[in-house]
């Protein structure tokens, strides 16, 4: 809703400028991950005092770092794209860094004993008032400071609310040799995987734009967030429910294959629902909400989201795998498709130009899906069976879509929208009752899936 808003106050060069700004604070905050969250979830004596002050003050410390390398890396970035305002915004932007790391550890706390109702609370409040000011900066004064103020007010309100709202101890600093080995001991692979994370799902960003103009920039990084939005969705339910879940019962000793099937299920629904509408009605939907400014949209959404559905597939695998203490299976998964990247896009690139690199990334999805399955196979936690079924009628209902809207360029974009929409939800529903159609099984092919493997 705030990008629809934003994109009529500002210019296409701002979202540009933007997506190289918060694709540098992503890489830091990346670069920097020691686990500390997942680690403390995971661990069944997470909780204790000396070790949860022990995060607290690894927290900090990564925050705090993660500024002092924002301002160093500032005006090297800045003169490399050729944009000198970047010297300006990047060093502000990174103050987020240094919010987020003082965060309260309740948020923490609260997700592994699945309390998920004030951490919800306090992160939609935050994104409402970082939307608020966001629209009203660039209201009255039309500039890149809209986007770079409202992340800072948006990282700084969540931080304050995560005092205010939320139960549980109070936080102070400790260093626990005992518990610093712990956290670090678990995150190491969590730092790999992360690593990995940031050059598989954020570097299309600093790679393209060398390629392409900041406003062509600012049309695909439109496409991006809405393309990735199941994925935003999928992680932040899959870290606050499906992670917590699978290792509660890994601490109590009960199989994690029903949980797994059960907590999935909706993930994977929702998920699909998402990406299979985004990329049948990518093209209209892009026209009818943003205008022929964003022309370049239309035909990057349905490519990245194509991707979105792979990675939305896997996420739910990754929090099993962090779940059973298997950090290292994400960071193998994640470096296949990094492995996978550079030639696909260059190949992509080499044969249709920057269309094929925009292909090629998206492809490389399907390399992380495949590589990430041993170890899932020998816990009968791979739901091939659902995976292939589901993914077969994205492709149809897709493929059907899209050939419609090229059939009848007459129709107003929102007819489009509508028609493929109604079409689109009718098949997820029917998904919906097929799996759900054996009584006490959350879902009756991945009743099959476990009994097959």
């Amino acid at each position: 809703g705030s990008n629809l808003v934003l994109w009529r106050l500002l210019f296409p060069e701002a979202f540009g400028l933007m997506a190289l700004v918060n694709s540098l604070s992503i890489a830091l905050a990346m670069f920097s991950d020691v686990g500390v969250a997942p680690s403390v979830i995971q661990d069944k004596n997470g909780t204790d005092t000396k070790r949860l002050r022990t995060a607290y003050t690894i927290q900090v410390a990564r925050g705090v770092g993660i500024l002092l390398v924002t301002c160093i890396f500032a005006v090297p970035m800045a003169r490399f794209y050729g944009q000198p305002e970047l010297a300006m915004y990047i060093p502000i932007v990174g103050v987020t860094a240094l919010l987020q790391g003082a965060t309260s550890m309740r948020v923490i706390t609260e997700t592994k004993n699945v309390r998920m109702g004030g951490v919800m609370g306090i992160t939609l409040l935050s994104q409402v008032l970082a939307t608020v000011v966001m629209i009203t900066w660039a209201a009255i004064w039309p500039n890149v400071w809209a986007l770079v103020v409202g992340n800072i007010v948006g990282a700084g309100s969540r931080t304050l609310l995560s005092f205010l709202m939320l139960p549980g101890q109070r936080d102070g600093f400790a260093w626990d040799r005992d518990s610093v080995k712990s956290i670090l001991g678990y995150g190491r692979w969590v730092f790999v995987s992360t690593l990995l994370t940031f050059v598989a799902t954020q570097s299309d960003r600093l790679l393209f734009g060398k390629m392409i103009s900041l406003a062509a920039l600012g049309a695909y990084a439109i496409a991006q967030a809405l393309a990735t939005m199941p994925d935003q969705l999928l992680t932040r339910m899959a870290n606050g429910v499906l992670f917590p879940y699978l290792s509660q019962a890994r601490n109590e000793g009960k199989p994690l294959a029903p949980v797994f099937r059960e907590r999935r299920q909706t993930l994977v629904l929702l998920s699909g629902w998402m990406c299979t509408g985004l990329i049948a009605a990518g093209p209209p939907l892009v026209m009818f909400l943003y205008g022929p400014k964003a022309a370049m949209a239309q035909w990057v959404l349905p490519v990245l989201a194509a991707g979105t559905w792979l990675r939305c597939l896997r996420m739910g695998y990754n929090s099993a795998l962090l779940a059973m203490g298997q950090p290292k299976w994400v960071a193998i998964s994640t470096g296949a498709k990094v492995a996978a990247m550079a030639p696909l896009i260059g190949l992509g690139y080499f044969w249709f130009g920057f269309a094929g690199a925009v292909v090629g990334y998206s492809a490389s999805e399907a390399v992380c899906y495949v590589a990430g399955l041993l170890p899932l196979r020998r816990h009968a936690l791979w739901l091939w069976r659902t995976d292939l079924a589901l993914s077969a009628g994205v492709v149809v209902v897709s493929v059907s879509s899209l050939w419609w809207v090229q059939q009848s360029p007459g129709l107003m974009p929102l007819i489009h929208v509508g028609a493929i929409g109604t079409v689109v939800t009718l098949f997820w529903g029917v998904a919906y009752k097929v799996m759900r159609r054996r009584p006490g099984s959350s879902a009756a092919v991945g009743h099959t899936d476990v009994a097959m493997t």
